[in-house]
C-alpha cells in the first residue's frame, strides 16, 4: 500500500508540476521553425575525392556562419569560419564542408569508431530522417578522413554527459568520405547513401552540422543549441527540404559469415583437453520495411570484444560493465532505456556471460528492431544458450515498445522471459518473466523531463511484493540543472535478466547472501557559471544526496556530496567534492583477512580533488587523490592516468589506482593496488594493435590483452587476440587464449 501510494503521489505532482512549468518556459532555439535547409538535386555522377570540382558544387546554396555551442551560446563564430554544401541524387546524399582554419591539425587516432576520435578536430552531421526527434545518425571525419558513423537516441545528452557513451557506435554503414587539406583550411566531401538509413518519405529530415576546433576549444553548429547541451543533441536541430519526395531505396540486408580458430588453455582444469578448437557462425542482416530490420546470429562469438577494464571495486554492489557485444548494441535502447540508472530491467550482460565476465556459448539469437512509423518503435529478440552439464541452457525472449503519445511524450511497455532447458526442453518450473510500462514526458519547447514506471516480476517460488516502480523530474536550464528521482522494488522482486544494484547483501560470518527489497531516492542540483572573457571556460557548483531504506524501514545508505568542477580554456579540468556518508551495514562484511566489521550504523567523512591536463598536448595526464573516513577506519586512495600521443598513430598509457584502507584492532588493514598499461597503434587507416595488461591485487589476477586487427574493408575484418591471464600471490598460471577470426561483410 505504501508503494501503490508513492507511485499515485509522484504521477500527480511529477505530471503537474511538469506540465505547468514546461508550459512557462520558452526557449527560442527549440522547435527552431525558421531554421531551414533546402538540398539541391544533381543527375550528374559527383566523384568522392576532397576536391569539389563538380559544377554542382559551385552553383549550390552555401550554409555558414555557424553558431557556437560551447564554450557560449548564441552568438556567430568569428574567427572559426565553416561552409557547408548539400546535395541529393536517386541513391545518395552529398554533403562537402570547407573547415577554415590554420595549421596544425589535431587528429589522434586512425582507427574508425575510436573514443579518441572526438579529442581532436571533428566536422559531422546529425541526421533524424523519421524527423521525430527520437532517433538519429552521427556521420563525422576528420582532417585524416577517419570516420565515426553511430545512432543516437532521445537521450538528455548534456555538457555532463560523457559522448563516447551517448552513441552507439556498434552500427555501422558503408559511406565514403575524402578529405584534402590546404593551408588554411581541410575540406571534407561525404557521400551516404539513402539505403543505409530509415526515413519516412515526407520532404523533410532533421538536421544540423557540426564541427570542432581543439585548438581553440571550441564547438560550433548550423542550427544554434544552448550551450548546456552537446552538439549532436537530438531537440536541436533544423529541418532539411528536398525539391521533390525521395524514392524509396531497396534495402535487402547483408550477411556476415565467420570463421574462428581457438586455442583456449585452462590450467586450473586438469582434465581439459590441450586441443585447438575450429568455429564458423554467422550474422546476417535483413530488411523487413522501411524502418525494420531482422537481425539472426548463429553459433556467435565475442573473442575479438575487448576485455573489461578492471576496477577496485570497496563498495557494497557490484559494477555495470558496458555491453561491448556487437549484436546486442543496435537500437538497444529499445531494450535498455527502462528504470533509472543503475536499477534497470534488462541488462543484456546477462545473456552469454557470467558474473565473472566468462563467455557461456550462445547457439542463436534473432532481433527485430526498429521503427513501424514515425510514432511506433518496436523490438523483438530471442537467444538461446547452449546446454552442457552443469550449465543448464537458458531460452530468452524480450519484448520492447516505444509509442509516441504526443511530441515528444511516449509510452512504453517490455515483456522479458527467461525459461530454463534441459534434456533440449523448456523447464515450466523454471522461469523468469518481468514485465512493465513507462510513460516519458519531455517538454517540446523547454528544458523539463519526467518520467513514470512500474513493473513486476513473476517467478515460481515467490509471490507478493514483486513490484518495481520508478519517478523522474529533471530540468536543463543554461545555469540551473537538476534531476531528481525515486524507484523501489519489493522483497520477491527477482530479475534474472536486468542490474538492480543494492537488492543483495552479504552476511560475511555465514557466506549468505540475502535479498532485500528497498526503496532509492537521488537528488541532483548545479549551478554552472560560463565567463565570456577569461582563462575558464565553466564553473559549476553542485550537491548530490543519495537515500536508500529497506522495506522493513532500515535506512542503509545515506549520502550528501558538495562539489565543485572548473573547466578551463585549454581543456584541463579540476573537480573538488567532499562527502559526507552514513551507511549502514546490515550484516557482517569484510573487508581483509581478519574481522569483519559488525552490522550497524556508521558515519564518515572524506574529500576527493581530481585534474586532468590539457588534452591538446601529447603528453597529458590525469591524477586524482581521495583521503577520509572509511567505515570505522581510515582510507588513501591516489589515481594517476598518463598518455603519450604520437600524433596520429600511437597512444601510449599508464593508469594506477593505489587503495590502502585501516581499521582498528581487530578489523586489520588491506592494501590494494590496480595498475594498467595499455598501447594502441594505427598502422593505418585499415591495420591496427591494441595491447594491454592489468594488475589487480584484489582480484588476484595479471591479465594480458592484445588484438591485431586487419579493416579488409568498413565492415570486414581479420582479428588475431592472445589473452593470458596469471594469479599474482603464487604467480600461477589461469588461462592462456589465442584467437584468430575472420568475418566478411557481403551486402545482398
Amino acid at each position: 500500500m505504501r508503494t501503490s501510494y508513492k507511485i499515485l503521489i509522484a504521477a500527480y505532482f511529477t505530471s503537474l508540476l511538469c506540465i505547468q512549468i514546461g508550459k512557462a518556459q520558452q526557449l527560442d532555439s527549440i522547435g527552431q521553425p525558421g531554421f531551414k535547409l533546402l538540398a539541391s538535386y544533381t543527375d550528374k555522377p559527383i566523384w568522392i575525392d576532397g576536391f569539389l570540382s563538380e559544377d554542382i558544387w559551385k552553383n549550390t546554396p552555401v550554409a555558414k556562419e555557424f553558431w557556437m555551442n560551447f564554450p557560449q551560446s548564441g552568438i556567430r563564430s568569428d574567427s572559426i569560419q565553416t561552409e557547408v554544401r548539400i546535395v541529393y541524387d536517386n541513391s545518395r546524399l552529398y554533403i562537402a564542408a570547407s573547415c577554415f582554419s590554420k595549421k596544425p591539425n589535431f587528429v589522434f587516432t586512425l582507427k574508425r569508431d575510436n573514443p579518441l576520435f572526438w579529442d581532436g578536430d571533428v566536422f559531422g552531421v546529425v541526421l533524424d530522417p523519421m524527423n521525430t526527434k527520437n532517433n538519429g545518425y552521427i556521420f563525422a571525419t576528420n582532417p585524416k578522413a577517419v570516420q565515426i558513423d553511430a545512432t543516437v537516441g532521445n537521450q538528455n545528452i548534456t555538457r555532463e554527459t560523457n559522448l563516447s557513451n551517448a552513441l552507439n557506435t556498434s552500427w555501422n554503414s558503408k559511406w565514403q568520405c575524402k578529405v584534402t587539406i590546404d593551408v588554411d583550411k581541410w575540406t571534407v566531401e561525404m557521400a551516404i547513401p539513402f539505403r543505409v538509413l530509415r526515413y519516412a518519405n515526407t520532404g523533410t529530415w532533421g538536421i544540423n552540422f557540426f564541427r570542432r576546433d581543439v585548438k581553440t576549444n571550441t564547438y560550433y553548429t548550423f542550427f544554434p543549441v544552448p550551450v548546456q547541451y552537446q552538439e549532436i543533441n537530438l531537440d536541436h536541430l533544423g529541418s532539411l527540404h528536398w525539391l521533390s519526395f525521395l524514392q524509396k531505396t531497396k534495402r535487402i540486408g547483408a550477411i556476415s559469415p565467420y570463421i574462428l580458430s581457438k586455442y583456449d588453455k585452462d590450467y586450473t582444469n586438469d582434465n581439459q583437453k590441450d586441443l585447438p578448437d575450429a568455429k564458423v557462425g554467422l550474422d546476417a542482416k535483413l530488411a523487413i520495411s522501411p524502418g525494420l530490420d531482422l537481425d539472426i546470429t548463429v553459433n556467435p562469438d565475442f573473442s575479438q570484444v575487448e576485455a573489461d577494464r578492471q576496477v577496485i571495486n570497496l563498495s557494497t554492489v557490484n559494477i555495470l560493465f558496458p555491453e561491448q557485444r556487437l549484436f546486442f548494441q543496435e537500437n538497444s535502447d529499445l531494450f535498455t532505456n527502462f528504470g533509472i540508472p543503475p536499477m534497470r530491467p534488462f541488462y543484456s550482460r546477462r545473456i552469454g556471460l557470467d558474473e565473472d565476465g566468462n563467455a557461456i556459448p550462445i547457439l542463436f539469437g534473432a532481433r527485430i528492431s526498429g521503427a513501424v512509423n514515425q510514432s511506433l518503435r518496436i523490438g523483438l529478440m530471442n537467444m538461446l544458450t547452449k546446454e552442457s552439464s552443469p550449465e543448464k541452457g537458458v531460452n530468452y525472449t524480450s519484448a520492447a515498445a516505444h509509442y509516441r503519445l504526443f511530441g515528444k511524450t511516449f509510452f512504453k511497455a517490455y515483456f522479458h522471459n527467461l525459461q530454463d532447458i534441459k534434456g533440449n526442453k523448456l523447464q515450466n518450473d523454471g522461469f523468469n518473466r518481468l514485465v512493465g510500462i513507462e510513460i516519458d514526458y519531455r517538454c517540446e519547447d523547454c528544458d523539463w523531463r519526467s518520467s513514470l514506471g512500474y513493473g513486476a516480476s513473476v517467478t515460481p517460488e515467490a509471490k507478493g511484493e514483486n513490484g518495481f516502480y520508478k519517478a523522474e523530474l529533471g530540468y536543463n536550464g543554461r545555469h540551473i540543472d537538476f534531476f531528481t528521482n525515486i524507484a523501489g522494488v519489493g522483497n520477491n522482486y527477482i530479475n534474472e535478466i536486468g542490474f538492480i544494484p543494492r537488492m543483495f547483501h552479504q552476511d560475511s560470518e555465514t557466506d549468505t547472501i540475502f535479498r532485500k527489497g528497498f526503496d532509492h531516492y537521488f537528488t541532483r542540483l548545479g549551478y554552472t557559471l560560463y565567463p565570456k572573457k577569461a582563462a575558464i571556460n565553466s564553473h559549476r557548483l553542485g550537491i548530490r544526496n543519495i537515500y536508500s531504506i529497506t522495506k522493513g524501514g532500515t535506512t542503509f545508505r545515506n549520502e550528501w556530496i558538495p562539489n565543485y568542477r572548473v573547466r578551463f580554456k585549454n581543456t584541463s579540468e579540476l573537480h573538488l567534492s567532499y562527502s559526507f556518508l552514513h551507511p549502514t551495514l546490515l550484516y557482517p562484511l569484510v573487508f581483509t583477512d581478519q574481522e569483519p566489521l559488525p552490522s550497524g550504523k556508521y558515519a564518515y567523512q572524506f574529500g576527493n580533488i581530481t585534474y586532468s591536463a590539457d588534452a591538446r598536448k601529447n603528453f597529458t595526464l590525469e591524477a586524482g587523490i581521495q583521503y577520509g573516513g572509511f567505515y570505522n577506519g581510515k582510507r588513501a586512495r591516489a589515481t594517476l592516468n598518463l598518455d603519450y600521443r604520437v600524433r596520429p598513430w600511437g597512444v601510449f598509457s599508464f593508469s594506477a589506482d593505489l587503495n590502502n584502507i585501516r581499521f582498528p584492532n581487530p578489523f586489520g588493514e588491506e592494501k590494494f593496488v590496480l595498475l594498467g598499461s595499455k598501447m594502441e597503434l594505427s598502422f593505418s587507416k585499415s591495420l591496427f594493435w591494441t595491447t594491454f595488461f592489468q594488475y589487480n591485487t584484489q582480484r588476484d589476477n595479471f591479465n594480458i590483452n592484445s588484438r591485431m586487427q586487419w579493416q579488409i574493408n568498413s565492415l570486414s575484418n581479420l582479428f588475431i587476440v592472445y589473452i593470458d591471464n596469471y594469479e599474482i600471490e603464487n604467480w600461477g598460471k589461469k588461462n592462456r587464449t589465442l584467437v584468430i577470426k575472420f568475418n566478411y561483410w557481403l551486402d545482398i
